[in-house]
């Protein structure tokens, strides 16, 4: 890294912790058995523009490898007070104070019946430290108007509790750009501090009893209470206007929300008694919305807390924090115990046998802007979060957000930074989906353990996952803890996002049932262990894939004795190093909470239905909007967003041309529904795509370049015209939309010409089964793509295909799903006209087949890798073979990202790539026989394939072990043919003279069923 790189991380993460560069050597030493260097796990942040991203983050995010370095000292010092906290939160976050604090502010003394010299000064200096924060606080949003504010509260507020915002985004997040959350964090920080510092003189004021009743005068920043030790209640009354709230101890018990801070408000409540209660219908205790609330409750004794939203820590374009001394019984809504957006957030827990209960985005959740912290230091908790909001994507689904999560609107604005710290031993934390140290869109999430036989249960996306260009980390310090996963996690990278699962100490355990530990779609996934007896059940570890036709890497490193793992396939991008494997280890049954869905469901269909019916009186464009946002954002409605899917394939008139104008790159979610929709647009909306993105700018004209692979060839002509643009991402995405459109590819998922010639020979004619298998493994939008050619096709026909997806309509489909067979059957109706209209189309897409490959050949010199791999994918796709020398050439080149492409590409141009297949086999570089290897692998042809046996018997081990590693990625339909392997096989598991291709082969045998 740079000077200036590590500078910007040190900035954010203060101390680096040897253990974490530690980890990081360790998986650094895997990548030559990846054919990989550091520079290769680049997840290129700016492939996608992100507002209010956290610059330490996106560098982070460009060198995954020093993810684990973040962990340092900081868990030992952020969760000492809440004034380290708010400081650690907001830092985390990349804030740094912009506004100048005031030099003085009007002196506040208290009133002269206060006899007591030390209390006196203390009460002064906390009434002035809340001026202070006053006079920051009023500052930091002095931009705003009162109604732009209440306009971003309730828009972003919604957003972060994963409500559907009552108003369009756009207009609120330019505005949150005009807030200085870093002053209002600089600020709480302050008065927190100021109140730490005033302890020591309020508990010997208690002890002493030099003050006894109640007294309420006036300061700058509002009000001053003070209740002597005793017995209290506070009401809203009491509340009311009151800026700074202390009690001298006793029992204490709030029936209206203590600290809770409003647009201009600074509420500070010290509480210094043992016995304390909350309970109220809203939500508050150290929150703040526009404003800074802060609850302190450090004496030791029995606490029990229930509101709703915006709780215990909790700031929105504000700042919230509360430390409290346990043993605490608390239940909280939505966003709390830790949560901020545009602000920070920390709840810091002292205590043991602490009950803790938040519905969902809390304990440490990051929403945009903002940075906050949950820190429980302590023993025996049970802490559970977000387990009452189903989730639509499958039965046990519980949406959490919850336990060190940072999370952004993909890919309307970049995420926050989430943190979650257990200090402390025989702790259980259970969280559903999103939790326990993940990262969704360029942002961070992080959970960090430290003691002994701590329990973590989280179901999906959890325990150190970075979905979608994020990051997410798991760190571990002790002995004998548990963790337990269903599937995508730990340390699992997804789509250029980054896992890790970083574990020093002895005798922990780790399992899960499928993805985890690995990367894929272009994420990566990192695990290292230092200790001794460490146990990792982890389904799919160290194994990565060539998704995109770019690698993800899957690196797993132990150090020490008897650490086992499950024995993971052989993989060509994946590797482990000083494990025990160990074949029989399983996850152990878990019990999941089923979820209610009755009421969610009721809700959401109400909701959709209302919002559909709104859209219906509307013009055509505004209803076609209204649309895309209701099959965005349905929830778990998933009757109506399918209906209005089939309403919008039966249009064949406005929709083609409108859904391309609609299409916006900040809206994700709509842009997916746009893309499977437009795939049944035709030549229309090819046409109106093509000059959508001729006219577009920026990101959009991005975006548009990459819709142009849903059309049909006029569309491979618009993209070819892209080529040249100065912005490398539309480069990249034109050459890719290209390739896909003159695709010849065969093999498991034949390319868009290799389906329309079957399209074209089966048409009008019954279908028969082996048809099946030439249409191969395609999405829905292939399907509809192709019967879209035919301008006489009635729309009903795509209708049809669409339901026989059986709302699968995102997936590829496997050969003969209902889908392939209601396309066979749509063609089996078509008459003559039909049939030469495929036939021209492909002809079509022929013709153009000599110029678009030469204008790929032109990119080979691009000075982006991304666009060299996209240009090196398309003639791989186009399939000349006077174009495979050309690929084969790439074999060498300096990023593994081309390196690969050309590998994978000479594969599948199947017998057009077989001579370059074979010489790359030959080469004198054992560099370029790997990846030979790998291109017999993975090829589409049955000879080429076969090839791959030269490589069992080349002179250097490392060539050897990419071809068994190879026999796992094979191309489906040519997996049976890896027995014809089973003798060489096992000559290389009895005898070879590297430990690895023996363990290697001896797995390959006994998974393709050697004896």
């Amino acid at each position: 890294m740079t000077p200036l790189k590590t500078a910007s991380l040190a900035l954010l993460f203060s101390v680096s912790a040897l253990a974490g560069q530690d980890d990081a050597a360790m998986v650094r030493a895997l990548l030559p058995s990846v054919r990989a260097q550091e520079a290769d796990l680049s997840l290129r942040p700016d492939r996608a523009t992100a507002p209010f991203a956290v610059p330490a983050v996106e560098e982070l995010l460009r060198a995954p490898l020093f993810v684990p370095e973040m962990a340092g000292a900081e868990h030992d010092t952020a969760s000492a007070s809440l004034s380290d906290a708010l400081r650690s939160a907001a830092s985390s976050a990349g804030m740094t104070v912009s506004v100048s604090a005031p030099s003085k502010v009007k002196e506040s003394n208290p009133p002269a019946s206060i006899k007591d010299p030390a209390l006196r000064r203390a009460l002064k200096r906390l009434a002035e430290a809340a001026g202070l924060a006053k006079a920051l606080l009023d500052a930091a949003s002095s931009g705003l108007t009162p109604e732009e504010r209440e306009q971003l509260a309730s828009t972003v507020g919604a957003m972060a509790r994963s409500e559907a915002p009552p108003s369009p985004p756009e207009a609120a997040f330019a505005l949150a750009a005009r807030f200085d959350a870093a002053a209002v964090a600089e600020a709480a920080a302050g008065l927190s501090q100021a109140a730490q510092a005033a302890l020591p003189e309020l508990e010997n004021a208690a002890v002493r009893g030099s003050f006894k009743g109640r007294i309420r005068w006036k300061s700058p920043a509002g009000a001053v209470l003070l209740s002597g030790a005793g017995d209290h209640l506070y009401g809203e009354a009491d509340l009311e206007g009151a800026a700074v709230v202390i009690d001298l101890g006793g029992r204490s018990r709030y029936t209206a929300s203590p600290a809770a801070a409003g647009p201009g408000e600074v509420r500070l409540v010290v509480d210094l008694s043992p016995e304390l209660s909350v309970e109220s219908s809203l939500g508050g205790v150290g929150a703040g919305t526009f404003g800074i609330g802060l609850f302190i409750a450090p004496a030791g004794g029995s606490k029990s807390i229930h509101m709703e939203d915006g709780s215990l820590g909790a700031g929105l374009f504000g700042a919230g924090g509360a430390f409290v001394a346990g043993p605490l019984v608390a239940n909280t809504g939505r966003f709390s115990m830790g949560a901020a957006a545009f602000g920070v957030g920390a709840f810091v827990l002292k205590g043991d046998r602490a009950r803790l209960l938040s519905d969902l985005g809390s304990q440490g959740y990051g929403f945009s802007g903002g940075g906050a912290l949950f820190a429980l230091r302590g023993d025996g908790a049970r802490v559970e979060c977000g387990l009452r909001r189903p989730d639509g994507r499958e039965a046990l689904a519980f949406l959490s957000l919850c336990q060190g999560v940072g999370y952004g609107p993909r890919a309307f604005a970049a995420g926050g930074v989430g943190t979650a710290m257990v200090l402390g031993s025989t702790n259980s934390f259970r969280a559903g989906y999103m939790a326990q140290g993940m990262g969704y869109w360029h942002a961070l999430g992080r959970m960090f353990v430290r003691g002994d036989a701590n329990q973590l249960q989280g179901r999906r996306y959890a325990q150190g996952a970075g979905v979608h260009t994020a990051l997410g980390l798991l760190s571990i310090e002790g002995r004998s803890n548990r963790t337990r996963v269903w599937g995508v996690g730990p340390a699992f990278g997804w789509d250029y996002g980054a896992g890790w699962l970083g574990v020093h100490g002895d005798d922990n355990e780790f399992a899960s049932e499928w993805a985890s530990a690995r990367g894929d779609v272009n994420g990566h996934g990192f695990v290292a262990v230092v200790g001794d007896r460490n146990t990792l059940a982890l389904a799919g570890a160290a194994a990565g894939a060539l998704r995109r036709n770019a690698p993800s890497y899957g690196l797993a490193a132990a150090l020490g004795a008897g650490n086992r793992l499950k024995t993971p396939d052989p993989d060509p991008w994946g590797a482990q190093a000083g494990f025990e494997l160990d074949g029989t280890l399983e996850a152990p049954p878990a019990v999941w909470p089923e979820p209610v869905r009755g009421p969610f469901e009721e809700a959401d269909s109400r909701r959709v239905l209302k919002a559909v019916l709104r859209a219906e009186a509307l013009p055509a464009r505004e209803r076609l909007a209204a649309w895309l946002e209701v099959l965005a954002d349905a929830g778990l409605e998933s009757r109506v967003p399918l209906t209005l899917a089939e309403r919008v394939l039966s249009d064949r008139e406005e929709a083609p041309v409108l859904l391309p104008v609609l299409v916006t790159p900040e809206r994700f979610d709509e842009l997916v529904w746009a893309r499977l929709l437009l795939s049944g647009g035709g030549r229309r909306g090819g046409r109106a795509a093509a000059a959508e993105a001729s006219a577009a700018k920026g990101e959009r004209r991005v975006v548009l370049a990459g819709l142009l692979s849903v059309f049909g060839s006029d569309a491979a002509e618009a993209a070819r015209g892209l080529l040249m643009d100065p912005d490398w991402r539309v480069r990249r995405a034109a050459a890719h939309s290209m390739g896909r459109l003159l695709s010849r590819e065969t093999g498991e998922e034949p390319g868009r010409l290799t389906l329309l010639a079957a399209a074209e020979q089966s048409c009008g004619k019954a279908p028969e089964e082996p048809l099946f298998a030439a249409f191969g493994a395609q999405s829905l939008g292939a399907y509809l793509q192709v019967l879209s050619v035919d301008p006489g096709l009635p729309r009903s026909a795509l209708v049809s295909v669409f339901q026989a997806a059986q709302g699968q309509v995102l997936d590829r489909l496997p050969p003969g799903h209902g889908a392939a067979r209601a396309f066979a059957a749509a063609l089996a109706e078509r008459g003559p006209e039909s049939c030469a209209a495929y036939a021209r189309s492909r002809a079509a897409g022929e013709a153009l087949i000599a110029a678009a490959a030469e204008s790929a050949r032109g990119l080979l010199s691009d000075r982006e890798p991304e666009v060299v791999q996209a240009a090196v994918t398309a003639l791989a796709q186009m399939g000349r073979a006077e174009d495979a020398r050309v690929l084969a050439g790439e074999l060498g080149h300096p990023s593994s990202l081309v390196r690969e492409a050309a590998a994978a590409g000479l594969g599948r141009m199947g017998a057009a790539g077989a001579d370059a297949v074979r010489e790359a086999l030959a080469s004198p570089s054992a560099a370029v026989r790997r990846l030979g290897a790998l291109s017999a692998a993975q090829s589409s042809d049955a000879a080429v394939a076969d090839s791959i046996s030269a490589a069992f018997k080349d002179p250097d081990s490392s060539v050897r072990a990419a071809a068994v590693a190879g026999l796992f990625v094979m191309q489906e339909p040519l997996k049976p043919r890896r027995t014809a392997f089973l003798e060489q096989l096992k000559a290389l598991a009895a005898g070879d003279d590297d430990a690895g291709v023996r363990a290697a082969a001896e797995r390959a045998v006994a998974v393709f069923g050697g004896s």
